[in-house]
């Protein structure tokens, strides 16, 4: 795996990896044990995995999405000439698929059919506009009626923030700003300077890493206030096992901890997420 970018995990457990240098998505069983590849790949971004075990692979030389078996098999393609860069993938609960289109500067949604049925974005900087979506990640908390409720978290890499919709694209609220540093050796929380992937963990606190700042900043996501992190100091390279190097993608297991693609070291990581105070607040 020389440079694993996006990785998910399905319901077997298994995570999945995609490497565009290689051109492939690699598979690891439950311990991180390398079990399988899925090989001939045109450049793979976004991955995905749906309830029935299907593996979407987004594709950045072809522009569509790939669809494979649990077993690698090719199933078919969706969304061609609908796509321009599919930088990352999520399901909501009722299949719906969103596409983060890095290029496009907005979030495709398509249906439990597989057929795109609304976007979410379109290029700029007000409220609701994107700009370089990289990430995007769907989570649920219980209304006051105790009814799930979805809303669609992006990470608008160009506009230096983390913008969130409802179910239906309608903007609801944002948190973090442009960091106020060029170099590593002053990166407060609530700051981005590389927003790159999002997570949501069972506390439904925001979970967001920053390629630049190798670190993982929490967010609570009412408020959009951050006061801790975990990965590297002042954004400083990571050379050791559990340290961060350029991280394009994290996952939190249901074993609490959080699965890094460690782009810069060529590996993927289990580390824990044990936060650290740092200087700043933003909202």
């Amino acid at each position: 795996n020389r440079g694993p970018t996006r990785l998910a995990q399905g319901p077997d457990g298994r995570f999945y990896v995609t490497d565009p240098h290689a051109g492939s998505v690699f598979i690891y069983d439950a311990t991180l044990a390398p079990i399988g590849e899925i090989h001939g790949v045109d450049r793979p971004l976004g991955i995905a995995v749906d309830s029935q075990n299907r593996i979407f692979v987004g594709s950045a030389s072809a522009k569509h999405i790939k669809i494979y078996s649990a077993a690698g098999d090719r199933l078919g393609v969706i969304a061609e000439g609908q796509l321009e860069m599919p930088n990352d993938m999520a399901f909501d609960l009722a299949g719906n698929l969103y596409v983060a289109d890095s290029r496009l500067d907005r979030v495709a949604v398509f249906d439990s059919g597989l057929a795109l049925s609304r976007t979410i974005g379109a290029g700029g900087i007000e409220d609701g506009q994107l700009k370089f979506p990289s990430s995007v990640t769907v989570a649920y908390r219980l209304d006051a009626f105790n009814n799930p409720t979805g809303e669609v978290f992006v990470a608008d890499q160009g506009n230096y923030r983390v913008q969130v919709f409802d179910l239906n694209g309608n903007f609801l609220r944002k948190m973090g700003s442009q960091t106020v540093a060029d170099g590593y050796d002053y990166c407060p929380t609530g700051y981005f300077n590389t927003v790159q992937s999002l997570q949501v963990d069972d506390l439904y606190r925001l979970h967001a890493a920053d390629s630049f700042m190798n670190s993982v900043q929490i967010f609570d996501t009412q408020t959009g206030l951050c006061s801790n992190y975990y990965g590297n100091p002042y954004g400083m390279f990571g050379s050791s096992t559990g340290t961060l190097y350029l991280p394009l993608d994290i996952h939190i297991a249901p074993t609490g901890l959080v699965i890094a693609a460690n782009h810069g070291m060529g590996r993927v990581e289990a580390i824990y997420a044990n936060p650290q105070t740092r200087v700043g607040l933003s909202s």
